[in-house]
């Protein structure tokens, strides 16, 4: 099961997303051939030559001590991409394809009147047959998504309009301010299937999971099943957990979850 290796999985993710974030800081303020010390391993700037100039003024390049370059500039971008996906599936169990139509427009607010309390809560569009929903927010969740907004923003304080792919339905949406998008060239990009299975890959090898001596992988719909397996192992009815979700099934939630009550039945209309 996946359940015992998803804390090691976000204790990694956050941990590169922090290292890289001091790799660039660091590589930035030298120049070529100075060298780079971070964590205690020493690295070497290395800037491309002349025919690679528009590379040398958008990228920061780092010579490891096994002589490899890396790509610093793209680096930080995938290990806080990384987090922020993890992060974001793990505490939602929304689908990939919700999370990459998520929006500044998804973050939203409710006060009650009985109360005067803010209740953030999170837009959901529908996806395949499911439901539109509005989800409560916790505060790790607010914490990571104004984390995505502050990365995301342009320097007029907007978040830039991206279109999305669609690759199931093959249609390109509407030009929105997407949270997931960053950019590519002088286009702004939603992240790519392609990008979102590379850095789980990456960050599950940094995190050296394995099962029987085998590597362990996550896939985006492994943090729907985790999500909906812990919320009912928690003690939370089915058809709330089913709501959350948006399915219209209670078999569909149950067939998402390894743990649930044996007991557990639609509810009454109560």
């Amino acid at each position: 099961m996946l359940t015992p290796l998803l804390p090691k999985l976000v204790a990694t993710a956050t941990a590169r997303r922090d290292w890289s974030v001091r790799l660039l800081a660091a590589a930035g303020g030298t120049g070529h051939d100075e060298q780079v010390v971070v964590d205690g391993v020493t690295y070497v700037r290395h800037d491309p030559p002349p025919l690679y100039l528009r590379q040398r003024r958008s990228r920061i390049w780092l010579r490891g001590p096994d002589g490899t370059h890396l790509d610093v500039t793209a680096l930080e971008a995938d290990c806080f991409w990384a987090w922020a996906l993890i992060e974001t599936l793990r505490l939602t169990g929304c689908r990939i394809e919700e999370a990459m139509e998520l929006t500044q427009l998804s973050l939203r607010h409710y006060t009650p009147p009985t109360t005067g309390t803010v209740v953030p809560l999170l837009h959901i569009v529908p996806s395949k047959l499911d439901i539109e929903r509005l989800i409560p927010m916790a505060p790790e969740l607010v914490t990571v998504l104004l984390t995505i907004v502050r990365r995301v923003r342009g320097t007029d304080g907007r978040i830039p309009l991206s279109i999305r792919y669609d690759t199931q339905d093959r249609v390109h949406g509407a030009p929105l301010p997407h949270l997931f998008s960053r950019p590519v060239g002088a286009r702004q990009e939603v992240l790519s299937g392609s990008c979102i299975r590379t850095i789980l890959n990456v960050t599950a090898e940094a995190a050296g999971l394995e099962d029987n001596g085998e590597p362990v992988r996550f896939t985006p719909h492994d943090f729907r099943r985790l999500f909906t397996t812990e919320l009912v192992g928690a003690g939370l009815p089915l058809h709330i957990a089913a709501t959350l979700l948006g399915h219209l099934d209670l078999d569909t939630t149950r067939g998402y979850t390894a743990v649930f009550p044996a007991d557990v039945s639609p509810p009454t209309g109560r």
